[in-house]
C-alpha cells in the first residue's frame, strides 16, 4: 500500500496540475461562452465514464477477496472486457444520443455554431469509449494491490497532456483541441497499462461463453459502483448543467471551476482511498482488524484534515483564487465561495466513510445512500437556480448532503465495525483464527 500511496501522490499532483493549468487556458483561448460549452460538453459526456458498468471495480473486488485465482484471471479478464465493450458501446449511444437532444432543445440559450459542438462532442465520445472500455484493465491491478502501476501510466498520460496544452493552442484553439489534449491524455495512460497487464497476466477470450454465470456476478457487483459512479456524476456534473440549461454557458462557469478546484482536492484525496478498500478487503479476507482500524484512523485525519484545510483557503479566499489561477473575478456573491468551502469538507466526510464501507463489501448500501442524496441534489438545485442561479445551486447541493450521507454514512459504518467484533467474539476461543473469516453482516447489502 506504500508504494500505491506514493506512486498516487504523483499522480494526483500530475493530474491536479493538468486541471490547473488546462482550465486558465482554455478560459483564455476560448472565451467565457465556448469555455462555458466545454464545461457543459464534459458534463454530457463524461456519463460514459458509468459506461463499463463497474466492471473493473468488481473485478478487483473479486481478485482482492480470493474469488478468482490466478490461473483464472486471464479468462475472466477477457470475458470483462468484452462486456465492457459492449455494456460502454451502448452508453456511448445513449450519451450522444442525450446530446443531440439537449443541444436541439437549449439552443436559445447556445449562439455557438451547432457543428462546433458536435465535431467536439464526437471526438469526446469515440476517445472516451476507448479509455473507459481499456479501464477493465485497472481492475487486475486493483485485486493484487498494484495501483501504483495504473497511478505511473495515469503519469505518462498526464505528460502527454501536459504537451498538447503547451503546443496545440497556439496552432488551433478550439474545444476540441482540449478535448484530445484532457481525454486523449487519460487514454493514453489505459493504453500503457492495458499492455503491462496483458504481458504479466495474459488475456484470452476463449472461455467467454463458460464464464457467462460468473460474469453475471461480476456485473450485479459492478452496478453497485455503477451507481455510485452516477451519484458522484449527480453532485458534481448535472449542476452545471442545469444551470447552463436554464441560465445559459456563462452563468455555469464559476459553479464549473468550483467544481474543477474540487476534482483537484479529491484527486490528492484518492491518492490515500484508491488503494484503501481493497486492502480492507483483503485485511478482512486474512481476518486483520486490527490493520483495518488502524488504517481507518489514519486515512480519516488525513481526508478530513484535507476537507477542513479546503474549507479555511475557500471560505475566505475562494474568489481570489479563481482570479489568480485564472484571472477571472468572480461574479457570485461572497457566500457563493463560503458554501463551496462547506461543499468541500462535507464532500471529503462523505468520500471517507463511503471508501471504508465499500471496503467492508456494503458497496450496494453506499450507492443506494448516494443515489439518493444525487437525486436530493438534482431536485433542490433545480428549483433553488430559478431563483438564485449558481448561489440557489450551491444552497441544494450543501443541504442534500447534510441530510443524506453526511451522517448515514458515519451510521452504518460503525454499524459494520461493531457487527463484525461481535462476530469475532462468538468464535470459539482457540487461539488460531481461520485462514478467512467474514462478519455475516458484512455481505448483507
Amino acid at each position: 500500500m506504500t508504494a500505491s500511496t506514493s506512486t498516487a501522490l504523483l499522480a494526483r499532483l500530475a493530474a491536479s496540475a493538468t486541471v490547473i493549468i488546462a482550465m486558465p487556458v482554455a478560459l483564455h483561448s476560448l472565451g467565457a461562452e465556448r469555455f462555458g460549452a466545454f464545461l457543459l460538453l464534459f458534463g454530457v459526456i463524461n456519463w460514459m465514464i458509468l459506461g463499463n458498468f463497474g466492471v473493473q471495480s468488481a473485478l478487483g473486488r473479486a481478485i482482492a477477496a480470493g474469488d478468482i485465482g490466478k490461473d483464472d484471471t486471464p479468462s475472466m479478464l477477457g470475458s470483462a472486457l468484452a462486456y465492457a465493450a459492449l455494456t460502454t458501446g451502448a452508453t456511448a449511444i445513449a450519451v450522444s444520443a442525450a446530446f443531440v437532444i439537449w443541444v436541439k432543445t437549449a439552443g436559445s440559450h447556445v449562439s455557438l455554431p451547432q457543428h462546433e459542438l458536435f465535431v467536439a462532442g464526437f471526438a469526446m465520445v469515440v476517445l472516451s469509449f476507448l479509455q473507459i472500455t481499456l479501464q477493465t484493465f485497472e481492475g487486475v491491478q486493483i485485486g493484487n494491490l498494484q495501483i501504483y502501476v495504473t497511478n505511473l501510466t495515469r503519469i505518462a498520460g498526464s505528460v502527454f497532456t501536459f504537451a498538447c496544452l503547451l503546443i496545440l493552442p497556439h496552432y488551433w484553439s478550439s474545444m476540441v483541441v482540449f478535448v484530445v489534449a484532457l481525454s486523449g491524455g487519460m487514454l493514453l495512460g489505459s493504453v500503457l497499462n492495458a499492455g503491462i497487464v496483458i504481458r504479466q497476466v495474459g488475456i484470452t477470450f476463449a472461455h467467454i461463453y463458460r464464464n457467462i454465470s460468473r460474469l453475471r456476478h461480476l456485473a450485479v457487483s459492478g452496478i453497485a459502483f455503477l451507481v455510485i459512479g452516477a451519484a458522484s456524476l449527480f453532485q458534481t456534473h448535472v449542476p452545471v448543467l442545469v444551470l447552463a440549461t436554464i441560465r445559459g454557458p456563462i452563468a455555469a462557469v464559476d459553479f464549473g471551476l468550483f467544481i474543477r478546484l474540487l476534482f483537484v482536492m479529491m484527486s490528492g484525496l484518492s491518492m490515500v482511498t484508491a488503494p484503501l478498500w481493497p486492502a480492507i478487503m483483503s485485511a478482512r479476507a486474512n481476518a486483520d482488524r486490527e490493520w483495518i482500524r488502524k488504517s481507518a484512523r489514519i486515512s480519516g485525519f488525513l481526508v478530513v484534515g484535507a476537507g477542513v484545510i479546503s474549507l479555511l483557503v475557500l471560505a475566505p479566499f475562494g474568489g481570489k483564487v479563481l482570479l489568480l489561477w485564472t484571472g477571472r473575478k468572480m461574479v457570485e456573491p461572497a457566500i457563493f465561495q463560503v458554501l463551496f468551502g462547506i461543499y468541500f469538507l462535507q464532500m471529503a466526510w462523505s468520500h471517507y466513510w463511503a471508501v471504508i464501507l465499500i471496503g467492508f463489501g456494503r458497496e450496494r448500501l453506499v450507492a443506494s445512500v448516494l443515489i439518493i442524496e444525487g437525486l436530493s441534489i438534482f431536485v433542490l438545485g433545480a428549483v433553488l437556480t430559478n431563483r438564485m442561479g449558481a448561489t440557489g445551486m450551491i444552497i441544494g447541493a450543501v443541504c442534500a448532503l447534510a441530510g443524506v450521507s453526511n451522517w448515514l454514512l458515519p451510521l452504518f459504518t460503525f454499524r459494520s465495525f461493531r457487527a463484525g467484533d461481535k462476530f469475532r467474539a462468538e468464535m470459539p476461543s482457540t487461539g488460531i483464527l481461520p485462514e478467512k473469516i467474514q462478519s455475516p453482516e458484512a455481505d448483507w447489502v
